[in-house]
């Protein structure tokens, strides 16, 4: 099976093995996601004016 994935037109660049690492993986992108959610206004607000870089 992993050889296919490897051998695929379009392998992943991670490939995360074993079902308690997909959980693992997805919790943290999803807290990760929420955060940057929660900061986005602000982030965005961290750009150069149009003109100033």
């Amino acid at each position: 099976m992993i050889l296919d994935v490897v051998a695929s037109d379009e392998p992943p660049r991670r490939l995360v093995l074993g079902a308690a690492a997909v959980e693992t993986v997805l919790a943290a992108e999803a807290r990760r996601s929420a955060e940057t959610q929660k900061w986005a206004a602000v982030s965005a607000s961290a750009d150069f004016p149009a003109g100033e870089q």
